[in-house]
C-alpha cells in the first residue's frame, strides 16, 4: 500500500511516498518552494505513475517545531484526508534525524527560547521503539547527553550559540544528518497497520515549545500553568 508524508516542522518542506514501510522518494523543499504542497505530491505520484486514489493513507509530522511550519503542514494533510476520506497517522517530526543504523540514539534539535527538542530512539532489524518528544533546558540536555546514547542533531551551529564548547560537542554529539524520513516509513506502517491513526477533525498536533508570551506570564506568576501536551487542531 502507498501513503504520503508532509513535514514543515523545521524550516523546509520534507515530502516523500511510502510503498509499505519503504521510503520510494523523498523531495526536500525550502519553505518558500513549498506553498504548493499539492504540486509537489502531485509530481511525486506522476513520476511513480500513481495517482491520489492510490494513496491508502496520509502520514503527517506533528511537531515538536515551528508553530507556523506545523499548522502549515497538519492543514494541507487534514485537507487531503477530508476530501478523500483517507486516514493520517500522526509522527513526531524529530524523527526526521533518525540515523537509519540500528543503535541508540538521542535526537535534538533547537526549541529556540523553549531550550531543546529531544526524543530517544531505539532501532533494531525487527522494528524502532521511541519515548515521546520533549522540551528540556540546555542543561538538561547536557546531562542527557552524556548518559549513554548517541546524539544526533541536524546542525551543530545552534549547540555552539546556546554555549556548548568544542570539547563537549567532539566527545559527545554523534553526527549531524540531513533530515529524511527513512525511519518514519517504517514507524508509520507500524502504526497503521496497528490502527493507530486519526481523522482529520483528530489529529493532534505536538506544541512544545513555549512562546515569550507564555514565558513572560509563567514568570510573572509562577501559579500559572502552560500545558506541553499534544493540542488537538480542529479543521
Amino acid at each position: 500500500m502507498y501513503s504520503l508524508f508532509l513535514d514543515q516542522s523545521f524550516g523546509q518542506g520534507v515530502f516523500a511516498l511510502f510503498r509499505d514501510a519503504e521510503c520510494i522518494e523523498t523531495v526536500h523543499c525550502e519553505l518558500k518552494e513549498s506553498r504548493h504542497p499539492c504540486a509537489v505530491w502531485n509530481e511525486l505520484l506522476t513520476r511513480h505513475n500513481l495517482c491520489l486514489d492510490a494513496i491508502t493513507y496520509l502520514v503527517s509530522g506533528i511537531g515538536p517545531g515551528s508553530y507556523t511550519g506545523i499548522r502549515s503542514a497538519a492543514a494541507t494533510v487534514k485537507a487531503i484526508s477530508f476530501a478523500k476520506s483517507l486516514p493520517i497517522v500522526a509522527v513526531s517530526s524529530l524523527l526526521l534525524l533518525s540515523p537509519i543504523e540500528n543503535g541508540s540514539y538521542l535526537l535534538a534539535a533547537d526549541a529556540g527560547i523553549g531550550g531543546v527538542f529531544i526524543q530517544e530512539i531505539s532501532i533494531a532489524d525487527d522494528g524502532c521503539d521511541t519515548s515521546a518528544p520533549k522540551v528540556v533546558s540546555v542543561e538538561g540536555f547536557r546531562t542527557k547527553a552524556v548518559s549513554g546514547a548517541k546524539v544526533v542533531v541536524a546542525s551543530r551551529d545552534w549547540l555552539v550559540r546556546k554555549g556548548s564548547d568544542g570539547a563537549f560537542l567532539a566527545t559527545h554529539v554523534y553526527c549531524e544528518v540531513s533530515a529524511h524520513p527513512f525511519v518514519i516509513a517504517r514507524v508509520a506502517y507500524k502504526e497503521f497497520t496497528a490502527h493507530r491513526h486519526y481523522t482529520a477533525a483528530s489529529l493532534p498536533l505536538l506544541y512544545l515549545r513555549k512562546t515569550q508570551a507564555e514565558i513572560d506570564k509563567r514568570d510573572a506568576d509562577p501559579s500559572v500553568s502552560i500545558p506541553t501536551t499534544p493540542v488537538t487542531f480542529f479543521p
